[in-house]
Order: structure tokens, then sequence, then C-alpha cells
């Protein structure tokens, strides 16, 4: 991918995805898969798949509690 501006993005198969977030000064975003509905935590280069933005949402606040000790 290529973020040179928000909105319609294409992999090199030419499939669309938006992107939905960045994380600032992180290099990570949340991407949405126009084709097939799924959204996607991008880190660096590597794919992780969700279901949803809830399940992403859900996944980052989990991890988040774990890098502070939160229960």
């Amino acid at each position: 991918f290529h973020y040179d501006s928000w909105g319609a993005l294409k992999d090199e198969d030419g499939n669309e995805y938006i992107m939905i977030a960045g994380v600032v000064g992180d290099g990570e975003s949340i991407v949405f898969s126009r084709e097939t509905g799924v959204f996607y935590w991008e880190d660096h280069g590597e794919f992780t798949e969700y279901g949803g933005i809830g399940d992403v949402l859900e996944d980052r606040i989990e991890n988040l509690k774990d890098m502070i000790g939160a229960e």
C-alpha cells in the first residue's frame, strides 16, 4: 500500500481499501476492504484480519491494557 492520502487505496492486485484511521507517530492503521467488507489492522506491512470495526477496537483496547498492566 502507498498512503499518499486518505481515501481509496489499491493493493498490487487492484483490490480497493479505505483507510479508516492511522496511529500517529507509529505508522499503524486500520483499513477496510471494499470488496470483502473485512477490516485489517496494518502494522508496518503486516496485516491482521478482523470481522468488524468492533473487533479491531476490542483487540486494541486489550492490547493497551496488557501494555500498562490494567485489568
